[in-house]
């Protein structure tokens, strides 16, 4: 997780809620809590570990935009894997394909119209 991008998704709160979707280990949870220390930058955590799914199945996205309280076209999902952003954008999700931290920062604000 890069330090520069979760420092921005920190920003956004309020007025935005934020959420992490993580094919990840059981032990996920803790490391974004007590190592990564990056757990208070997120409103919703989904952790395919805890919850039996994974990226690319829509459940998995319906559980976090459930737990945020926000409908896709309400939503914003940033990934480094081609296949789970067009699963996310098959469901009505906005895209964003992560490739570096500025270019995802600057897509981020551009399509929430944030200027700089």
């Amino acid at each position: 997780m890069d330090e520069e991008l979760v420092a921005f998704i920190r920003s956004l709160r309020p007025p935005y809620r934020t959420g992490v979707i993580s094919n990840a280990w059981p032990e996920a949870r803790h490391w974004l809590e007590n190592k990564r220390r990056a757990a208070d930058a997120f409103d919703h955590i989904v952790i395919s570990a805890e919850v039996g799914v994974t990226k690319t199945d829509p459940r998995i996205f319906h559980l976090a935009l459930d737990g945020l309280g926000v409908t896709p076209k309400e939503s914003v999902i940033i990934d480094d894997f081609a296949e789970n952003i067009k699963a996310a954008s098959e469901i009505g999700m906005h895209t964003i394909l992560f490739r570096d931290p500025e270019q995802t920062i600057s897509e981020l604000r551009q399509l929430l119209s944030i200027n700089e």
